[in-house]
């Protein structure tokens, strides 16, 4: 029985530490910013995204000569009724900016912070401008 309650315990203190908070409420069709591993959700239609990770973040760092302008790759986390998928949207456009899933528009606006020159950004200082919109 002491097993069984302490594992009970360990479950309750680790889900409370989860880095996982929700956000503001998702309302469609409206810019909203979304900081590293927060959830926005939208209860009357029973969807949510999470900021899972930023992949990759290439852009030209202020102050640096580029050849190109760079892109940064982001990983969100959808969950409906239906489905919990992960999605993977990019800052340049010549890459997948947006996505259309279980009939909801997300669209990837804008990454912060950009990169400086020699500034490491770590993935608890990125914030996401996204916008989830119907067709």
């Amino acid at each position: 029985m002491k097993i069984i309650l302490a594992e009970v315990f360990v479950l309750v203190a680790l889900s409370c530490c989860r880095n996982d908070f929700i956000a503001a409420p998702l309302v469609l069709n409206q810019p909203i910013e979304l900081r590293y591993k927060a959830v926005i959700k939208n209860t009357d239609f029973n969807i949510s995204i999470l900021l899972d990770s930023v992949l990759t973040d290439s852009r030209c760092p202020i102050g640096m000569e580029c050849i190109w302008a760079g892109n940064a790759s982001v990983r969100f986390i959808f969950s409906s009724s239906n489905i919990t998928k992960p999605i993977i949207l990019n800052t340049l456009a010549s890459f997948r900016t947006d996505t259309l899933i279980e009939g909801y528009r997300i669209k990837l606006i804008d990454l912060i912070p950009y990169p400086q020159a020699e500034l490491v950004i770590q993935q608890v200082d990125y914030k996401a401008e996204i916008e989830v919109a119907t067709p």
